[in-house]
């Protein structure tokens, strides 16, 4: 007679047998789940910071942009003679031009607006992890301005669309990409982040 502990094992061997038969083999079904339109790793790995205290801090952006744009204005050719990077600092912001190795390619435009001390203010609202980078204009997008992240730790960026919704750049990058998360932070500011 068997006693009632092996009598269980024995249960529990056929039921794992029964039950890896059933199941496809473990490689094959993770192959399945990663070529399913949605993805099911991300929902694990998808933790973020989001931008943080805008209301507070939109001022400064606002002022960046309006800087910015009376810049690109200045300038009737900006997208045949610029990148269309630009960089940051207290007083003013510097644009590269195309066709020239640094330093030479630096020009630099003073800000003029009032209050411009608080620009700087700016970066608050960029979460560590987003590992804030390049200002850009691009010549694809003309009314966008970009806040990109440094590609070398994240692919994010935060963009101004001066009210309009960014479809086709959602689009694009719907193309590209698995998975494209986007947050509208503020009336025709939105928050790109995809993976």
């Amino acid at each position: 007679m068997i006693s009632e502990r092996a009598s269980r094992n024995i249960v529990r061997a056929i039921i794992t047998i029964i039950v890896l038969m059933i199941l496809p083999p473990w490689k094959e079904m993770w192959v399945y789940l990663q070529s399913v339109d949605f993805r099911f790793d991300h929902v694990f790995s998808w933790a973020y910071e989001p931008i943080r205290n805008f209301d507070k801090y939109q001022e400064p952006l606002d002022l960046l942009v309006k800087e910015i744009d009376s810049f690109v204005e200045s300038e009737p050719h900006f997208f045949d003679e610029f990148t269309g990077e630009c960089s940051v600092y207290d007083d003013g912001i510097i644009f590269y031009r195309k066709g020239l190795s640094y330093p030479d390619s630096r020009v630099f435009y003073k800000f003029t607006v009032e209050n411009s001390e608080i620009i700087q203010e700016y970066t608050e609202v960029f979460p560590y992890e987003f590992h804030l980078g390049d200002k850009l204009v691009n010549e694809q997008y003309p009314d966008y301005i970009f806040f990109c992240s440094d590609t070398e730790y994240s692919w994010r960026f935060l963009v101004y669309t001066r009210g309009e919704h960014p479809n086709q750049l959602i689009d694009e990058y719907r193309e590209k990409y698995d998975f494209v998360r986007v947050t509208e932070v503020a009336p025709g500011w939105y928050d790109f982040c995809p993976d």
